[in-house]
């Protein structure tokens, strides 16, 4: 390619010319900045005086980004993110932290800003993710069924975290202006949610009952075994508060033996809040699989129990929550909380063991305090629930194995009880 027709304007540093390779007769500029600063734009005109003019026009933008030490070429956010900040994450950034800015800017932040110049996007603009998330589910019929129609208050903290991140690194490459302090402005999501809901007593019973028989109606023997151990995953999350992924993550070496059945689980470091040793409540080694290696995965890694649970779920009739819901594995993490606070645990001691504050403790579990006398006059002389189903279970067996009428055996217990209160 040679140049011909070429003329300079601005004092030499900017060459408007013609291309004669080109044979449409477009005129072009080249810019220069400096020793290292060089820029090519195509005029998109054949009219030799509209070029002079559009070359001088755009030279002037230039010099702004001259200026503002910015990169002569702008650059969209979603070529940032992809071919930037991505690369750059995967290198430098832990497996977890680079997944969630993947999934984050895959989901949201390239919905949000994706054709934006990179260089456009303010800190008034990077603060306004965080209401245009809370709402982002609300009218799509798209949700994944693993995503909240409006995401929690931490939710929105750690993902606009994610987007500040990436915008910070972007400024230390002189990629955008500065963009002073930026501030998620989160407030409380779902206002009509403040109360979490697991599973009362008597539904927890009636859930751990119908698993003992569950877990051996499956189509084929692999169905039985998947069906096992769900069945065993529900009891470790019912028995420990874990979160999701302290527990998908959990490796023998993370758990001791303790007396009376109880165990002492060491979190892994990069879960939520970091690593902190949790008490689970005993019989949890009834439930646990059988031990590895010290560094395998307590569960099987890629497992996902959660379709499974749904129809589970659904079957016993308890999808629903009190609120409309659907209940999840983190609905075992209230029940825990719920039982725990019931039985006489304090909210400091508890949010000590499950892993977050005495304020998100108070706040969500508040109601369950008004309950206690109630509870403490119905409960049943201090077993567990554990307890109570290995033993229903087993009296149902030897009934039935004795050709005694289970049912009848069972009222003829409540008409005793019911006299016996009315004495």
């Amino acid at each position: 390619m040679k140049r011909i027709n070429a003329f300079k304007i601005e004092s030499g540093k900017v060459t408007v010319f013609q291309r004669d390779d080109v044979i449409s007769g477009l005129w072009y500029a080249n810019f220069q900045f400096g020793h290292r600063q060089r820029a090519m734009r195509s005029l998109e005109t054949q009219d030799r005086a509209v070029a002079e003019h559009k070359a001088k026009e755009i030279y002037r933008k230039l010099l702004v980004r001259v200026d503002q030490d910015l990169p002569l070429k702008t650059l969209k956010f979603s070529d940032f993110w992809d071919n930037k900040w991505l690369p750059y994450a995967k290198r430098r950034l832990s497996p977890e932290r680079y997944r969630l800015h993947e999934g984050t800017g895959r989901l949201y932040l390239k919905s949000y800003v994706g054709n934006r110049n990179l260089d456009q996007i303010t800190a008034q603009i990077a603060e306004g993710y965080v209401e245009w998330r809370r709402d982002y589910w609300v009218e799509r019929d798209n949700r994944p069924k693993n995503c909240a129609v409006r995401p929690s208050k931490k939710t929105l903290q750690i993902e606009f975290g994610l987007f500040k991140q990436a915008l910070n690194w972007a400024e230390r490459e002189k990629l955008i202006r500065p963009l002073g302090v930026m501030k998620a402005h989160v407030i409380k999501s779902d206002p009509d949610r403040q109360r979490r809901y697991g599973f009362t007593s008597d539904e927890w019973y009636e859930l751990g009952s119908y698993m003992e028989s569950w877990q051996h109606g499956g189509r084929h023997r692999l169905h039985n075994t998947q069906r096992a151990l769900l069945r065993r995953l529900i009891w470790c999350y019912y028995l420990t508060g874990l979160r999701r992924r302290e527990m998908e993550t959990l490796t023998w070496k993370g758990v001791k033996r303790l007396k009376d059945g109880k165990a002492e689980i060491t979190v892994p470091a990069d879960t939520k809040t970091g690593t902190r040793t949790a008490i689970s409540q005993p019989d949890i080694f009834i439930y646990l699989p059988e031990r590895g290696a010290d560094e395998d995965l307590v569960w099987p890694e890629g497992w996902e129990p959660h379709v499974s649970l749904k129809k589970l779920l659904s079957d016993v009739g308890l999808l629903k929550g009190p609120d409309g819901h659907n209940r999840t594995i983190y609905s075992f993490r209230h029940t825990y909380a719920t039982e725990r606070l019931k039985a006489g645990v304090s909210y400091e001691d508890l949010a000590l063991n499950m892993g977050t504050s005495y304020e998100q403790i108070r706040k969500h579990y508040s109601h369950v305090i008004p309950q206690q006398r109630a509870d403490a006059i119905t409960k049943l002389d201090g077993h567990s629930a554990a307890e109570l189903v290995r033993a229903m279970t087993f009296l149902r067996q030897e009934a039935q194995g004795g050709g005694l009428d289970w049912d009848t055996l069972v009222q003829q217990v409540l008409d005793a009880q019911t006299t016996k209160d009315a004495a």
